[in-house]
């Protein structure tokens, strides 16, 4: 057997942890990225009412060390916060028109 084809030493289990909590950030910012027409469905934390821009959610889930993720629902005024992104459940990741998803930068 080729030499390239034996198993590699395994990783230490604190460094698995970590790929699969965390597969898009170890330390998230205060930034975010527009994702309009989408939204994490069925990870909502916290909901936000009375809003009346997308900067109260987004400066809110920064606050948040748990918050990944915001989605805005404009026509009902509120928002949704979430501990999930589209890269750790990529199901539930789904267009829908009258939400904007915001994912949070990494630091």
């Amino acid at each position: 057997m080729l030499s390239y084809y034996k198993t590699p030493p395994a990783l230490p289990a604190m460094y698995l942890t970590m790929i699969f909590l965390f597969p898009a950030c170890l330390v998230y910012g205060d930034t975010f990225q527009k994702d309009p027409g989408h939204l994490v469905n069925g990870f909502s934390y916290d909901t936000i009412h009375s809003v009346t821009s997308a900067d109260q959610c987004t400066s809110a889930c920064a606050a948040d060390d748990a918050c990944r993720t915001t989605t805005t629902y404009m026509n009902a005024s509120q928002c949704y916060l979430s501990s999930e992104t589209a890269l750790t459940v990529p199901e539930s990741y789904v267009k829908y028109e009258p939400y904007d998803l915001y994912h949070r930068d990494c630091a």
